[in-house]
Order: structure tokens, then sequence, then C-alpha cells
């Protein structure tokens, strides 16, 4: 029996580590995204003047970033809790 709660505990421990990793994420995506559109055209015309680039592909490069930021999450925090959740 005394296996079972061991394996029981570092589940327990290892689901507390990817839902706060999961709240974290989603914290920082929703920080990111709205300081975005709130001060989007100071950030674009920064990262124009910086890099050279128009402002339209500097939207296109931050929504890639975000979306991939996003598929990341997806795969490395939310699944991994999301399954802990429903099997054990």
């Amino acid at each position: 029996m005394y296996w079972y709660y061991k394996f029981y505990k570092s589940i327990t421990l290892i689901k507390w580590f990817f839902m706060w990793a999961t709240f974290i994420n989603i914290f920082f995506i929703l920080l990111s995204y709205t300081v975005y559109r709130i001060f989007n055209k100071p950030i674009a015309k920064i990262y124009s003047n910086w890099f050279n680039i128009t402002e339209e592909f500097f939207h296109k490069i931050y929504f890639s970033g975000i979306l991939f930021a996003n598929i990341l999450f997806l795969i490395f925090c939310a699944t991994p809790y999301i399954v802990l959740e429903l099997f054990f």
C-alpha cells in the first residue's frame, strides 16, 4: 500500500505543477495580448524603426508569435494537465 500512496502523492504534485503552469501561461498570454491591443501603434512604430519593417509586417509577426506561444502552451501545459485530471 505504501507504493500506491507514493505514486498518488507524486501524481498530485505533477498535477499541481501543470495546473499552476497553465494558469501562469494563460495570464502571460492574455497580458501580452492586452498590452499589444492597447499600445499597438507605438509598439509597431518602435519595432518598425528598429528593424526597418512595415507596421503591417510587424502585426503579422506579432500575431504569429502569439499563435506559436498558444500552440506551445496547449501542447506542453494544458494537455498534460487535462489528461492527468481525467485519468488520475
